[in-house]
């Protein structure tokens, strides 16, 4: 055998061996864990028990067309990310963008619309438009939320975070503080579902769409799994399937629906 077929030989083999690599690298996972949380109507168990809503969809949607497993953990929001930046699941929906998030992870497509809202009583004096609201008004949102996050960056005065909207309108009926910032959406059917309409006032704040954020180190060990991901998404939203109403404030197995007294 002369010098330059060997030579020849032994570069196509390189060449065979980086193509196989490559290939293996680009393709998608068989499996993915993602971490989520119990927010109607975007995630939510139904009286059968069956997780679901408006993202759960639009995730599962995406990640069957590409052949995906998903591996589905229901936390606590501020767990659901702590494990992803621990290295124990390899993403978080739904959320919005910010930058503490864009340090470990990156932001898909949107899966979900949502505006924030600023919420307080009717008789309140104050309203979140006025100088004086954000040097006076003791405000809350709920637990690992972007909402918080937000709120804490720009100085407002924060004393309410429990770990679920419910409860911080609670808090708000309760007056341990003074305003809200929550989601449109939840908001609209807590107010709906207990016919708190009278009882309080609603601002809209800002739209923060909803994505799912993937971890860096998930996503530079599969290449090309976002762009198509986000495909998927885009083609889910244009689904009948994409604009269902979800309503499972009505729905007895919720922690959003109304519960019954309390006996005293």
């Amino acid at each position: 055998m002369t010098a330059i077929r060997r030579v020849y030989i032994a570069l196509m083999i390189t060449l065979v061996v980086c193509i196989h690599a490559t290939a293996a690298r680009s393709a998608p996972p068989e499996s993915i864990s993602l971490a989520t949380h119990i927010m109607c109507p975007y995630s939510f168990y139904t009286a059968e028990g069956t997780f679901d809503g408006m993202a759960v969809r639009a995730v599962r949607y995406a990640l069957a067309r590409m052949n995906v497993a998903l591996d589905l953990v229901v936390v606590p929001w501020g767990r659901a990310q702590m494990m992803v930046r621990n290295g124990y699941s390899d993403g978080f929906f739904a959320a919005s963008q910010n930058e503490a998030r864009d340090v470990y992870a990156t932001h898909s497509v949107t899966i979900a619309e949502q505006q924030w809202d600023w919420c307080i009583l009717s008789e309140s004096t104050m309203t979140p438009d006025m100088k004086e609201f954000k040097d006076t008004a003791c405000v809350g949102a709920f637990n690992g939320s972007n909402m918080l996050y937000w709120l804490e960056c720009n100085e407002y005065k924060v004393l309410g975070t429990p770990p679920n909207t419910r409860l911080l309108v609670e808090m708000l009926l309760a007056r341990r503080i003074d305003a809200i910032v929550a989601n449109d959406l939840v908001l609209e059917k807590i107010i709906t579902a207990e016919n708190l309409s009278d009882r309080l006032r609603v601002y809209p704040l800002k739209n923060k769409p909803l994505g799912v954020y993937f971890s860096n180190t998930f996503l530079a060990a599969h290449p090309g799994f976002l762009e198509t991901f986000n495909r998927h998404v885009l083609e889910y939203r244009k689904t009948p399937e994409a604009r269902t109403a979800f309503d499972c404030f009505t729905d007895p197995c919720s922690p959003f629906a109304p519960q019954p007294e309390t006996p005293h």
